[in-house]
């Protein structure tokens, strides 16, 4: 397994870490003459620390889907990038607003299933995100990830500045904290989290985009290539 490049993921990209923070990563490896051949791709996660490792080749397609959780990578506040992956990592990061912007209805079908999944595990505890109101108890981590992505459509308005948005401060900082750290009672729980996921879907309604710009996937996709044939290249002197 040979690593191109890792990246931080999570609360410090959002400027929402503290103490009790972990420090997840994704990683992105190169494939093997072997796997080539036999035509596998590597896509496995662990936990304690968090790390999800993917094959390059997965990159182009998690990009096009929008997922926020991969977006995130181009953004991230800790990018540790090997030498053999500095053009493919640098054109990354030069066009990253441009890869955002590619297809704005997967953006927001993208967001909204992320958003929609954390509120159907509202009430599913684990033991680092429940918070214990009574005898009852909900997922005060999954709360505030709702509200968190309903913030970032809001400041990024499908145009804008995708890390200006991803970035929370002052008094947004303080209240997105406090809802991750179980403020909000119990009997608030579903109505704040609806309040935000209405607010999100009209502007969704209002915002359906008929058009996509996929061309920069093809560059990207080349540079992976002349990487991936370079690299089997040389395993195979």
């Amino acid at each position: 397994m040979k690593e191109l490049f890792s990246s931080l993921v999570g609360s410090h990209n959002y400027n929402l870490n503290d103490e009790n923070s972990d420090e997840d990563r994704k990683i992105f490896i190169l494939p093997s003459f072997s796997d080539l051949y036999y035509n596998k791709t590597v896509s496995k996660s662990s936990t304690s620390p968090d790390r999800e490792v993917k094959d390059i080749r997965l990159l182009i397609n998690l990009l096009k889907k929008s997922n926020p959780g991969y977006l995130e990578v181009l953004f991230s506040t800790d990018l540790v990038v090997q030498d053999v992956a500095e053009d493919l990592v640098s054109f990354l990061l030069k066009h990253r607003e441009e890869i955002v912007r590619a297809n704005p209805n997967n953006l927001i079908g993208a967001i909204l299933g992320v958003i929609n999944q954390k509120r159907a595990n509202l009430y599913k505890l684990t033991p680092t995100s429940n918070r214990v109101d009574s005898d009852k108890s909900y997922n005060s981590k999954n709360l505030h990830h709702i509200v968190r992505l309903c913030y970032l459509v809001e400041k990024y308005n499908f145009h804008d500045n995708f890390e200006q948005a991803l970035w929370n401060d002052g008094e947004q900082r303080d209240y997105l904290l406090s809802v991750k750290n179980g403020v909000i009672p119990l009997c608030d729980v579903e109505r704040v989290a609806d309040e935000h996921i209405r607010r999100v879907e009209k502007k969704f309604k209002d915002n359906h985009f008929n058009s996509s710009d996929l061309s920069i996937f093809e560059s990207i996709d080349n540079i992976i290539f002349d990487l991936i044939k370079r690299s089997v290249s040389e395993e195979r002197k």
